[in-house]
């Protein structure tokens, strides 16, 4: 995707990736994440609020947010927790080329309107992030 909606990517929680209050989702083709990106601008969220990143991007951010951890921290635990497995879920399907949406939506009414927009346009593996607790949408 040549248009990059940007927003700081959000934090993390004790060393994994954690939006909280974002709905994070993957988009398959260039194509529908221009649509995604076009649908939710039309739907009034800001770019600030929207982050569209294709799969090289994601996995080049990943890289570098690992390359600081101990070498010990790097390998498979045996046992993961449910955010490192829904990490490695958007992190398999951007280095398969998927983009992954970041969405800002703190509030039922705007979740559903991502929501929607995700799933007219091909999007899988929606989660909504809540402060303590992550959602399957």
């Amino acid at each position: 995707m040549s248009e990059r909606h940007v927003f700081p990517l959000p934090g993390s929680v004790i060393g994994r990736f954690y939006p909280t209050d974002c709905i994070v989702a993957v988009i398959k083709s260039d194509v529908d994440a221009h649509a995604v990106a076009f649908e939710l601008r039309k739907a009034g969220f800001l770019d600030k609020n929207c982050l569209i990143l294709p799969g090289a991007e994601v996995m080049a951010q990943h890289e570098e947010f690992t390359k600081g951890r101990p070498v010990a921290d790097r390998f498979e635990p045996k046992v993961r927790s449910a955010e490192a497995e829904i990490e490695a879920t958007y992190v398999e399907a951007a280095g398969d080329g998927s983009h992954i949406a970041i969405v800002r939506a703190g509030y039922a009414e705007l979740q559903q309107r991502v929501r929607r927009i995700l799933v007219e346009h091909g999007g899988s593996a929606m989660r909504f992030y809540h402060r303590r607790r992550i959602e399957d949408l």
